[in-house]
């Protein structure tokens, strides 16, 4: 690549380097390359865009990397306005927000390129979707409900519309769970969670994980049989949909985006119990038996207290579960599970041997 400067010539190279997965020393000189590039090329934007995604795909391993990457492609929009960086810049932005690794974000920043972006005359809806998920990630509820509700006044092909209902009704459900559990305010945001995933799944009825969501609000109304029958009919609907995309169907997809789910809201009973099926479903996914591990670890801890038994019971089996998930793990693994998976086992040991010091 040395001494070709040609922007389609480096989309491409990126493109191709995305084919070596499990080769991370080619990734981390494919970073360093484009790097010296774009250093070379303050003004470029295609380059840019590329170097983000490729960024999310397949750089997720250094976090010095992901902030340098962030950070330059700030100073470009702050120089040259969002469009088109701020697309790839989001999404970016809620991996590292949904993966929790340990890279600060400039709230305000986003904020105000994400409302830059809104009020640009080639803001793409999809974009624009993301930036109210950003905005609910950092509980400004009325900020991107606002948002969702002018972007559904918007035409916009039938895919998007469905996908902007599907995650207007993730942001109404997460704050119902956040509610006392009779309230009345809680069953208003569930109704309207409700609402949103009907449309979502009208709209693009291959939409599986709008029934899925559906389904998780519908048991937390308290409609146990409807839940279990949009439950039902969406694995019919994932394996059809994979079919058709010629995509290998997963059995503990579904489970293992409700424990996922539950476990976000400190549900740890109800997370283990989908995230054990999950393992079931799938036992050779190194993430199911991570997420169940780490769900195992946070109930034991609930549990100290209550009964030392529950509590080693619950750590040992949360020892057991990381483990296998470790052994597992491909070789090539990204931030956050590098490091986290390695952290909760030496944790889990430490918590088990001071147990039985303590006994």
């Amino acid at each position: 690549m040395e001494g070709i400067e040609d922007p389609e010539i480096l989309v491409r190279y990126l493109s191709s380097e995305k084919k070596y997965a499990n080769d991370k020393e080619r990734i981390k000189n494919a970073i360093i390359r484009i790097w010296a590039y774009l250093q070379s090329h303050p003004e470029d934007k295609v380059v840019r865009q590329a170097y983000l995604s490729f960024i999310t795909e397949k750089g997720f391993f250094n976090l010095e990397d992901i902030k340098v990457a962030l950070e330059d492609a700030e100073k470009w929009m702050k120089q040259f306005g969002p469009i088109p960086l701020f697309d790839n810049y989001i999404t970016v932005i809620l991996k590292i927000k949904k993966t929790g690794i340990n890279i600060k974000i400039d709230t305000d920043l986003v904020t105000q390129l994400g409302y830059s972006y809104i009020n640009s005359a080639e803001g793409n809806p999809r974009v624009i979707r993301d930036f109210a998920k950003y905005l609910a990630t950092e509980k400004r509820f009325d900020e991107a409900q606002k948002i969702y509700e002018n972007l559904l006044k918007i035409k916009t092909n039938p895919e998007t519309k469905s996908s902007i209902y599907f995650t207007y009704g993730q942001m109404l459900l997460g704050q119902a769970m956040t509610m006392e559990p009779s309230s009345i305010e809680r069953m208003e945001k569930l109704k309207k969670a409700e609402e949103k995933f009907r449309k979502a799944f009208k709209i693009n009825n291959l939409h599986y994980m709008a029934l899925v969501f559906l389904s998780i609000t519908l048991k937390e109304e308290g409609k146990e049989e409807d839940a279990k029958k949009k439950l039902e009919k969406a694995e019919k609907i994932a394996r059809k949909f994979k079919k058709a995309r010629q995509e290998k169907f997963s059995a503990g997809e579904i489970p293992y985006k409700i424990g996922v789910f539950y476990l976000e809201f400190d549900r740890y009973e109800d997370a283990i119990y989908w995230l054990e099926m999950a393992c079931n479903e799938e036992p050779e996914n190194f993430a199911n038996w991570w997420r169940l591990g780490y769900a195992k670890k946070k109930y034991a801890l609930l549990l100290k207290e209550q009964s030392r038994e529950e509590y080693k019971r619950f750590l040992s089996e949360a020892l057991s579960d990381l483990e296998i998930s470790w052994k597992k793990a491909p070789k090539l693994l990204q931030l956050p599970a590098s490091e986290d998976i390695p952290n909760l086992i030496a944790e889990c040991k430490k918590q088990l041997q001071s147990n039985i010091e303590e006994n």
